[in-house]
Parts: structure tokens; sequence; C-alpha cells
């Protein structure tokens, strides 16, 4: 177990996110991204979608598909982790584990 919610504001007008899942072509899991607001009223826009989170929220995007460069932009900081179920680490490793 860990806390990881950084919640650092900087001198900026909006905050910009990338994904990085690693997430393997030949295996069934999903990959994911969780945003968890840090600030009331913070909006968020992830790809054409757009929707505020309140202190503690959070949101959970979910994909069979390797999420790794999705774009991700707030105007307030939020707390930003993406990760898949399974991946192997080595790629010639012949189990997987949960990477965040």
């Amino acid at each position: 177990a860990f806390l990881a919610l950084p919640c650092n504001p900087l001198a900026v007008d909006e905050y910009e996110y990338y994904a990085v899942t690693a997430k393997p072509d030949t295996n069934n899991f999903p990959s994911y991204i969780l945003l968890v607001g840090c600030e009331d009223d913070t909006t968020i826009s992830v790809s054409s979608t757009t929707f505020t989170l309140n202190r503690l929220e959070t949101y959970l995007i979910e994909s069979p598909n390797d999420q790794t460069g999705k774009k991700v932009v707030s105007n307030k900081p939020i707390t930003f982790l993406t990760g898949d179920q399974c991946s192997d680490v080595p790629p010639t490793a012949n189990h997987c584990d949960m990477l965040i």
C-alpha cells in the first residue's frame, strides 16, 4: 500500500498530464488512468470530454488498450495516476505485475 496524492500548485494557467500505461497487446487486462481532484471546481478535459471534479472526487478511465500518450488538461492541480493490471517487465517474463 502507498499514499499518492501530491497536490502541489504551480504558477501556471493550466496543467498538462500524459499517460504512460505500458500495457502489452498480448493480454486481456485493462489499463487505467485515475484522476483525483485536489481543489473544488477543477475543470478537466480528456480527449473530447470535459468534466468537473471537487476536492477528493475521483474519475477512473479504464481501457482494454494502451493509453500511453493520452493527454489530460486541468485548470487546477490534480493527482494523476496511470497503470495497468498486467505488465511483463521485462517483456520476456512469463508472469505479470500490476504497475502504477
